[in-house]
């Protein structure tokens, strides 16, 4: 048999056929969006860990500052003569950390809120997408003939609840917009 028969079918071995091209327009519809939800989860892993790398470089600065401070203090205290001097640099040491401390957790919170605003950013931007792709694969899956009317049912219950989701996740954006504060969106 040659290629052209094979890619065509013949009359000894048919091409298999979808049993309906709705099938064919259910399949597509539903990797879309399986694609544009997995997109989606890509983006917002790459966010987190983006914000983890953020906090983790806070904290390896951190470090470092804080053994130059040690070091410091180690020599101020080996070249002092008195009980004034160890104090005074006893002092500096303490203020040192305490600034050290503040400017730490500063880090620490500007890089959660940096992650949580990229986070809803991203829900907001892809939610519409991911509704669209969604209410086309349940549109294809009802319009599937032989489809029981129990599988209709559950379609459709399932069609609203992930409506209702994307609608809470879209009211994220006004919260996303770059200088909103928190609960500004409500």
């Amino acid at each position: 048999m040659s290629a052209a028969d094979r890619a065509t079918g013949s009359a000894e071995h048919p091409t298999p056929q979808l049993p309906d091209p709705a099938w064919g327009e259910l399949t597509a519809r539903w990797l879309a969006a399986y694609k544009a939800n997995l997109d989606t989860l890509l983006a917002l892993a790459n966010a987190a860990l983006a914000g983890a790398e953020k906090m983790r470089m806070a904290q390896l600065a951190a470090d470092v500052e804080t053994q130059t401070q040690n070091r410091q203090a180690a020599k101020e205290v080996t070249t002092s003569r008195d009980v004034p001097g160890v104090l005074a640099a006893q002092s500096h040491l303490s203020n040192a950390y305490a600034e050290g401390y503040v400017r730490y957790w500063a880090m620490m919170l500007e890089a959660a809120r940096q992650t949580n605003a990229d986070i809803a950013r991203i829900l907001a931007a892809r939610a519409a997408e991911m509704g669209d792709e969604l209410r086309h694969a349940f549109g294809a899956a009802a319009a599937v003939p032989g489809i029981p009317a129990q599988a209709a049912q559950l379609l459709a219950l399932a069609r609203g609840q992930q409506e209702a989701m994307l609608k809470a996740v879209s009211a994220l954006a006004p919260q996303a917009a770059p200088g909103a504060k928190p609960g500004s969106a409500r």
